[in-house]
C-alpha cells in the first residue's frame, strides 16, 4: 500500500498488474471533469456531482438551530425529561442518606448534566444519532425534576420509616 502511495505521489502511478484482486483503484489522475475513472477495467467509474459538499453533521448544536415548531420535538423533549426524572430521583436519595438536600439536589443536578454531556458527545459519533444542548438542558431539568420529588413530604416520611425500621432491626439483632 505504501509503494502506492509513493508511486501516485511522485507520478508514476499503480500499474494494473499489483492490483492483486483489487475490486476497484481510483487514481483520480482526470484532474478535471466530473469522471474518475477506476484503474481495474471491471470497476465502474465514479461521477463527482456539479455541486458536491462534505456533509457536515453539527456537533452540541444550539437550541436555537435544533428547535422545531411541531410535535416531534416536544416528544423529544418531554422524553429527555422523563428519562432522566427516575435518575435524579435515584442519585438525589442516595446522596440524602449521607448529606443534606441542597448539597444532594447540587451533585445530583452537576452529575446528571455530566453524564448527559458525555452522552451528546458520544452521540456525535454515531452517524444515526444527532448531537445537541438541547437534550443536555432537557436530560439536566428532568434530573432537578426527580430530586426535587425525592424531597416530596411522602417520600421523606417513607425514608424516615425506612430508615427507623433498620434502626429497630439493628438493635433487636444486636440485643440477642
Amino acid at each position: 500500500m505504501l509503494h502506492d502511495y509513493a508511486g501516485w505521489i511522485d507520478g508514476r502511478g499503480v500499474g494494473f498488474a499489483d492490483q492483486d484482486g483489487t475490486t476497484a483503484r481510483y487514481n483520480s489522475i482526470e484532474r478535471a471533469g466530473p469522471d474518475v475513472h477506476s484503474a481495474v477495467i471491471s470497476a465502474p467509474d465514479l461521477k463527482i456531482p456539479k455541486n458536491f459538499v462534505v456533509p457536515h453533521k453539527p456537533f452540541l448544536q444550539s437550541p436555537g438551530d435544533a428547535f422545531q415548531a411541531d410535535w416531534i420535538y416536544v416528544e423529544d423533549v418531554l422524553e429527555n425529561i422523563a428519562g432522566f426524572t427516575p435518575l435524579g430521583f435515584i442519585v438525589c436519595v442516595y446522596l440524602m442518606r449521607t448529606r443534606n438536600w441542597r448539597q444532594a439536589f447540587l451533585f445530583t443536578i452537576i452529575a446528571a448534566g455530566m453524564l448527559s454531556f458525555a452522552i451528546e458527545v458520544l452521540q456525535a459519533y454515531i452517524p444515526q444519532r444527532h448531537s445537541d444542548t438541547t437534550d443536555i438542558t432537557t436530560d439536566t431539568l428532568g434530573a432537578a425534576l426527580g430530586a426535587i420529588l425525592a424531597r416530596s413530604g411522602m417520600v421523606q416520611r417513607a425514608f424516615k420509616r425506612l430508615t427507623s425500621v433498620t434502626a429497630y432491626g439493628n438493635s433487636v439483632t444486636r440485643q440477642n
